[in-house]
């Protein structure tokens, strides 16, 4: 007779499982850096002075110039100048009036000209006389501009009258010029002004797959981010101006995530995808072993407390950063339950 004699060998792995703990998965891949330029979205934001009364005492021609100063809004940290206009009106119209931009200093004072608008000599009716800038210009928030006529004729027949009204506010004022521009003097209250200012926006998106997954754990995502996020959304959820690997995300093989920036220059780094493991009940199947042995079991925090196997009487315990170490006993286990507090454990698992 044959005898036949069958031998299995078991293979064995080890494993560690960290309750509250965070497992890098991958790191980086997505960075990206820029300022507002013509690919962003610029909306448009009007900012108008009323109208006020008719002044026919201090008239634009020839060297005699108006300007009214606008302080542009501190909502965003980049503005584009799109549109000017000064509400005129001329008895007898000049051959030519400009409306023009000028930089100012930080009283508010015109400095120099950066462009004009020819706005021929049509100005006989009371109205808005000016338009789209011939050059793109841009600004910082709380920079001032100033938006000035000049008439050239020489003849106080042909001046062109501005429209004056009261003070309105630290965030506006009008000068006087004699001498074509080369110096301002302050008035008191405004011009009749209105300039179309634009501020830029854009969405970025990251898109990634993320396949590894874990029973015990749920995915999460790192960012740094610096510059105006206003939003940041993972596959349509928003999660707020912030994304670290602390948030809870939707739970999917694949993301995108949207930052929406408005103002100005932004800088977004992904730092990692990340698993967390959060559930707090882990099996040996959980490993993807049929059996499992306790070596090794760290607390990560004061008064941390590991159950094994549902029963009281086999718990384990100690103080933050404390080990205990199984080395001549082997602690089989088919249910490890973090009671309290958190902590790693390393196991060895048969397959």
């Amino acid at each position: 007779m044959t005898e036949i004699i069958v031998t299995t060998r078991l293979r064995a792995k080890p494993f560690t499982w960290e309750y509250k703990g965070y497992k890098l998965v991958e790191a980086g891949g997505f960075s990206r850096s820029e300022s507002p330029n013509d690919t962003w979205t610029w909306n448009n934001q009007t900012i108008q002075l009323p109208v006020g009364s008719k002044d026919t005492t201090n008239t634009i021609y020839n060297t005699n110039m108006r300007a009214q100063s606008f302080k542009l809004p501190t909502t965003y940290s980049v503005w584009r100048i799109k549109e000017i206009y000064v509400y005129l009106q001329a008895v007898n119209p000049p051959n030519a009036c400009y409306i023009q931009l000028w930089s100012c200093d930080s009283t508010g004072k015109p400095t120099s000209k950066i462009t004009e608008i020819n706005v021929g000599n049509n100005i006989s009716n009371a109205q808005f006389y000016g338009g789209a800038l011939p050059t793109t210009v841009t600004k910082s928030g709380g920079e001032w501009i100033a938006v000035a006529v000049y008439a050239p004729a020489y003849s106080s027949s042909y001046a062109v009258s501005a429209y004056t009204l009261p003070d309105q506010g630290a965030d506006y004022c009008a000068y006087r010029s004699t001498d074509g521009g080369a110096t301002w003097t302050a008035e008191t209250g405004e011009i009749t002004a209105k300039i179309i200012i634009a501020w830029p926006s854009k969405t970025v998106t990251d898109s990634f797959s993320f396949p590894e997954s874990h029973p015990l754990a749920v995915k999460r995502l790192d960012y740094s981010v610096s510059g105006p996020i206003t939003s940041i959304s993972v596959n349509g959820t928003n999660v707020g101006t912030s994304l670290t690997k602390t948030v809870d995300i939707p739970q999917s093989t694949s993301y995108n995530v949207s930052f929406t920036v408005q103002g100005g220059p932004y800088s977004i780094t992904r730092n990692g995808r990340y698993l967390y493991f959060n559930k707090n009940v882990a099996t040996p199947e959980d490993f993807g072993v049929s059996e499992a042995y306790l070596q090794k079991v760290t607390y990560l925090e004061d008064g941390s407390v590991l159950r094994i196997n549902d029963d009281i009487n086999m718990d384990l315990m100690g103080p933050a950063n404390t080990t205990d170490v199984f080395t001549d006993i082997l602690v089989p286990w088919r249910k490890l339950e973090w009671k309290a507090g958190s902590g790693r454990i390393v196991a060895l698992g048969v397959e």
